[in-house]
């Protein structure tokens, strides 16, 4: 019989406040903010890729863009540039002031496109090799192909114009949401320190009467409050197994893979709220030790399955007794200092560990796979060097999930006696209802005086052990290699360019990062008009290398062939024929430019004259004069030639 008192005793054993489910919101706040920074740097790699796919036109100079609907689009002036940059409307950029003469008319014939200077601040970019801003801004009212055409550009550091639609709205929307990602993060970390630290304040708070009724909550693995150890792993020994499954084994792993695949996300979503819980709080908080607990258990048999240490198919489960693989965790005290640096201190453990899965994944574990194929169980110094690496990768998890403070040791086992860090035997442990009693009857758990037996490695183990750590630290030195034997050959042997190829031919296999040359020739035409055109456009070429390569050097001999080269452009002119109708405002310019280049023409013979009678030298400013002459007379011919191809590509439509 339980009297009244009693009955309001033991009603005074309060739940902490707040509850758990608070976790619960600063985990949903904390997903909103991973997802708004996930979208806010894909809309960054989607801004990237869609300036990348810009339709770009070299500057001066015209070519054909598509468009494949009709709207708004934006022409940007564009150099060469570094990756990587955005900036929405900072009304700066790669050109304080630009201008140039341009037309965007359709390609099969029509009146050309308006096209309006950009107004406002400018929006500059710098991405893939591309630096630009915006320049103009037009509008399409029928999809289809156009023709776009430049001259006289400034500066002369413009080297394309691309176009594309607007970048700054999804810049700004790409900003906003990582902000908006920043903040939810920050108030998820706030929310997560409050609750760890109310509830630790609640759990340090009065306790009930000792003669209390009912039963006390027995303490959980994040409340533990000795210190931390490191996490128990282990194995029944070697055994017998059905040579048909360790045939298949990779194959029978799948649905376990599938779902640890999906498992893992949730365990990393617990991971990161557990670590704001240990580091206010200087331990994990209960639900997170449980959670990671059961998951590391879980993942550890996964690979014991795989890694052919046991047959037994491991449940998913948290309770599965007498399996042959134990994992026994008692989570404690933590250092919140390491708690705070935790994902840089462990990368030396991380890469040994690297190293270990390079060495078993790539030789070891196929000739454990065939000697267990062949014989039907694994040898034991092979099962003890496996089951050694297996724990060491359980002891780097474990100290990331932050079961323990205890940094990984023990790759080649442990010396004899009792687990390093846990208990005398005198002092009970709570274990898990799965762990795995020694050889002899079967108990549904150990007594209090049970004893956690260290990993003994034998010398044959050890040295397995060191040869596949060896193995893992010598494979990436000699593929290392073995590429950059590769590269020097395929340098070495690659064939030296032509003696008849220019000097600044790319080396085969490289691509250049320039946007390839588009021909100033017009597109084929039919008749008269067609042939007429691509004579104009030869002797567009023909005019262009009259002054030879850039750097020749200036002599009479250069100066008077020069000046016969210009001369023959009337008669060349006159010699493709009249014109059609259609074509008579292009000869008119192709007039005008011979003008031009017979003007130069004569500047270089007499400068050649000069030069020959020794009345000038190449100090003279009258020497200078007639140069300067000469050079202004051919770029006006070369412009005004240029504009008349370019122009009667636009007035005959192609055929």
């Amino acid at each position: 019989m339980i009297d009244a008192s009693a009955q309001g005793t033991s009603a005074g054993n309060p739940s902490i406040r707040p509850s758990r489910r608070w976790y619960l919101g600063a985990g949903c706040l904390l997903a909103a903010a991973a997802a708004c920074v996930t979208l806010g740097v894909a809309g960054f790699l989607s801004l990237n890729r869609q300036i990348e796919d810009f339709q770009r036109v070299p500057a001066p100079g015209h070519g054909e863009i598509t468009f494949t609907q009709p709207g708004g689009y934006v022409i940007y002036v564009e150099t060469r540039g570094q990756c990587c940059s955005l900036s929405g409307g900072s009304g700066s950029g790669p050109f304080a002031s630009w201008s140039m003469q341009g037309a965007l008319v359709p390609a099969n014939g029509g009146p050309p496109v308006s096209v309006t200077t950009w107004q406002g601040p400018a929006e500059s970019y710098s991405v893939a090799g591309h630096q630009g801003q915006t320049a103009a801004y037009f509008t399409i009212t029928h999809a289809g192909s156009y023709v776009l055409a430049t001259k006289d550009v400034t500066p002369r550091t413009i080297t394309d114009l691309a176009v594309g639609r607007v970048i700054g709205r999804a810049t700004v929307r790409s900003v906003l949401l990582i902000v908006a990602g920043l903040a939810a993060l920050l108030g998820a970390g706030l929310w997560f320190g409050f609750t760890a630290f109310r509830r630790s304040r609640a759990r340090r708070g009065p306790r009930p009467p000792t003669g209390a009724m009912g039963s006390m909550p027995g303490p959980s693995p994040g409340d533990a409050p000795g210190a931390s150890v490191p996490v128990l792993v282990e194995f029944a020994g070697p055994a017998r197994q059905h040579r048909g499954t360790v045939l298949v084994r990779a194959i029978l792993a799948i649905p376990l893979f599938i779902c640890y695949h999906f498992v893992r996300y949730a365990a990393w979503l617990v991971l990161v709220t557990g670590w704001f819980g240990a580091l206010f709080t200087g331990r994990l908080p209960a639900y997170a030790a449980e959670f990671l607990t059961w998951y590391q258990r879980w993942e550890v048999r996964l690979y014991a399955y795989l890694l052919l240490l046991t047959d037994q198919y491991p449940a998913t489960g948290s309770q599965h007794a007498y399996y042959p693989v134990s994992v026994v965790t008692r989570p404690g005290r933590l250092n919140r200092g390491a708690v705070l640096f935790r994902v840089i201190l462990v990368i030396p453990a991380c890469l040994v560990g690297g190293l270990l899965a390079c060495g078993l994944e790539t030789i070891m574990l196929f000739v454990t796979w065939l000697i267990v194929l062949i014989l039907g169980k694994m040898p034991r110094p092979l099962y003890e060097a496996i089951a050694a690496i297996l724990r060491y990768w359980a002891r780097i998890n474990a100290y990331w999930y932050l079961l323990t403070d205890v940094y990984p040791a023990g790759l080649f086992g442990d010396r004899p006696g009792l687990a390093p860090g846990w208990p005398e035997p005198s002092q009970p442990t709570l274990l898990p209802a799965d762990y795995v009693a020694p050889p002899g009857p079967a108990t549904a758990s150990p007594s209090p005086g049970w004893e956690p037996r260290s990993l003994i490695l034998s010398r044959a183990a050890k040295r397995l052990v060191g040869i596949t750590l060896g193995i893992g630290a010598v494979l990436p030195v000699a593929l290392l290699a073995l590429t950059f034997a590769q590269v020097t050959l395929t340098t070495s042997t690659s064939p030296a360019p032509s003696a008849a190829a220019p000097a600044t031919a790319e080396p085969a296999g490289l691509a250049s990062t320039a946007p390839a040359p588009i021909s100033t020739a017009p597109a084929p035409v039919p008749g008269r008009a067609g042939r007429w055109l691509s004579g104009l456009s030869s002797l567009s070429t023909d005019m262009e290398n009259a002054m030879g390569p850039g750097d020749v050097v200036v002599t009479a001999t250069s100066l008077r062939s020069a000046a016969s080269h210009l001369r023959r452009c009337s008669a060349e002119l006159t010699a493709l024929g009249p014109p059609t109708a259609q074509l008579r405002p292009v000869y008119r310019l192709a007039a005008r430019a011979c003008g031009d280049f017979e003007h130069g023409a004569a500047c270089f013979a007499a400068a050649a004259k000069g030069y020959d009678a020794g009345t000038v030298s190449p100090e003279a400013k009258k020497f200078n004069r007639l140069l300067d002459c000469g050079d202004a007379g051919f770029n006006r011919g070369s412009d005004l030639i240029s504009t008349a191809v370019a122009n009667g590509s636009f007035t005959q439509p192609p055929g």
